[in-house]
């Protein structure tokens, strides 16, 4: 005889976990999901420690879930400079009342590549104001605005294959790759400064 399965039955909405929609209800909570060993990780992987808790990426990616949208307490999250309350930040706000300022005081802030790179994958990359800002940071000198134009690159560059799969074109491809090549050679190819 052949086992049945039990699929597993949600939690009735009173015994769904909660956060409070306000910065020290958040950041309580961050703390509550904080581990040592998880702080010790993050050094290891260049992560700055100072402003840390040392909360799990799967946890703060909950707390986002649990949080829903909320441009205002994005904006207080990030102002508090804690790692882990910008992460979650970054998974709260809302991208079509993001602007371009706000995109450039964020990432005057990133200060390693884990927030960089989570900030344009999960925000910036949504946002009206990515492919302008893709082209004002990629000349900028600061490490971390320039990984942020990259970054935010690289995803509409991902974006696009799936395009193309999805269509079934593969030319396009090669198209691609030209364009590429002819703005590479365009802005001067190997020493574009003489």
């Amino acid at each position: 005889m052949k086992p049945t399965r039990v699929r597993a039955q949600p939690l009735p909405a009173a015994a769904q976990p909660t956060i409070a929609r306000d910065v020290p209800s958040v950041l309580a909570w961050l703390a509550a999901h904080s581990s040592p060993q998880i702080l010790a990780g993050m050094a290891r992987y260049g992560m700055p420690a100072e402003n840390a808790l040392g909360v799990a990426v799967g946890d703060i990616q909950l707390a986002g879930k649990l949080l829903g949208r909320d441009h205002a307490l994005a904006a207080a999250l990030w102002k508090t400079g804690g790692y882990e309350a910008r992460m979650v930040a970054a998974y709260v706000d809302e991208p079509g009342r993001v602007t371009a300022a706000q995109m450039d005081r964020w990432v005057r802030d990133f200060d390693s590549w884990g927030i960089c790179d989570t900030v344009c994958f999960v925000l910036f990359d949504r946002t009206p104001h990515a492919w302008a800002k893709v082209e004002a940071w990629s000349d900028r000198p600061e490490e971390f605005v320039k990984r942020a134009a990259f970054a935010a690159f690289g995803v509409a560059g991902v974006a696009g294959l799936a395009l193309v799969a999805l269509a079934g074109h593969w030319w396009l491809l090669a198209l691609g790759a030209l364009s590429v090549l002819a703005a590479w050679r365009y802005t001067g190819g190997e020493s574009p400064y003489g």
